[in-house]
């Protein structure tokens, strides 16, 4: 099989992290709710979610992973690092997939494709291991979705790659509901498309029909996660605002206190529209406004941002251009007049 150019460079970029990760540069490490639910050694299929509580969609992820590492002897966190080296190939084809399906391409230029794998090398760098996992699943689900949304049909997989993209996304209250709305997102546009149109083709039905019951499934995790954080924050609608505090909303929050700040912010929703209406690519810019955010209330979920970012950056990475118009002359424009004045003086 002939490799592209861009897959070379990927394959490359994370050659060089797996070095980094063979020398001990980094490592991941499986998160000590998963090991503390593990301890105890329940069956996740066999256990009720909401007995498991918040963390059982987590636990049942690395369940398989944790029975392997015991039957094996081999320690869990050295399968995790592992694990965390195909998410990455993963993560940097799938947006450079997704680029090349929004613009259009069946090639994407290599000078994207280096500045695509080192970004998303280096967010790995930065990472925990669960984060690994959230962007190998928003990145499945941001890639089908603007499949869907551009090629107008349903894509082989794409159903059972939304459902995996959303599971994997659980591994956070934060990442999980990114995925989730986006989803919704997806799910209500490409039902307003088909009602428009005013038939249902059988591929559009399908991946509308795959989208909600991926959504409904995991309906029941976001929200255990959201009344999870709302307890810890004190509960009630004030919980939101004290939940600010946790990611990047720790900026806006001060200003929530002053009451003409507060009307002026108010304004944001609107202006947001208006951006949305006259962008390019609305459907891209309203992926990533969510990612963002949902980011407010979590540092770690704002990254997940990145991917339809990079995206963005792709689509003006490789913009045509417009065609030079070259001034066309009298004689060129107007040949006639030449027969004219000839048939005048002869």
């Amino acid at each position: 099989m002939k490799i592209s150019k861009a897959g070379a460079i990927e394959a490359v970029v994370v050659l060089l992290f797996t070095v980094l990760v063979l020398a001990g540069v980094k490592d991941f490490a499986v998160w000590n709710q998963v090991l503390y639910i593990w301890g105890g050694r329940p069956n996740p299929f066999l256990t009720s979610p909401t007995e498991l509580g918040a963390h059982g969609l987590r636990y049942a992820l690395l369940y398989p992973l944790l029975r392997f590492a015991e039957t094996t002897g081999i320690h869990h966190d050295i399968l995790f690092t592992t694990l965390a080296l195909p998410n990455l190939l993963i993560v940097i084809r799938n947006v450079r997939k997704s680029t090349a399906v929004v613009v259009g391409r069946t090639h994407i230029h290599v000078g994207f494709a280096l500045f695509n794998a080192l970004l998303f090398a280096f967010l790995f760098l930065q990472m925990n291991g669960r984060m690994t996992l959230a962007f190998f699943g928003f990145s499945l689900v941001i890639y089908n979705i603007n499949y869907i949304d551009k090629v107008r049909r349903h894509r082989r997989g794409s159903a059972l790659q939304i459902f995996i993209g959303l599971l994997f996304c659980g591994v956070s209250s934060g990442t999980m509901a990114a995925a989730f709305l986006i989803s919704l997102l997806a799910f209500f546009k490409f039902s307003l498309y088909e009602i428009i149109r005013l038939r249902m083709s059988r591929s559009k039905t399908l991946a509308v029909v795959a989208i909600a019951a991926a959504a409904y499934s995991f309906g029941v995790f976001v929200f255990i996660g959201l009344i999870k954080n709302l307890t810890f924050y004190g509960g009630g609608p004030a919980a939101f605002i004290e939940m600010l505090k946790h990611g990047a909303g720790v900026f806006i929050y001060p200003l929530l206190e002053n009451g003409l700040i507060l009307a002026l912010l108010l304004i944001i929703p609107v202006a947001l529209l208006v951006f949305i209406m006259k962008s390019e690519r609305p459907f891209l810019t309203l992926q990533i406004i969510l990612s963002l955010s949902c980011g407010l209330f979590g540092f770690s979920t704002m990254t997940l941002a990145t991917i339809p970012i990079m995206i963005w950056i792709g689509g003006i990475w490789h913009r045509t251009p417009p065609p030079m118009v070259q001034p066309v002359s009298d004689k060129v424009r107007h040949p006639q007049n030449r027969s004219t004045r000839a048939l005048q003086t002869g």
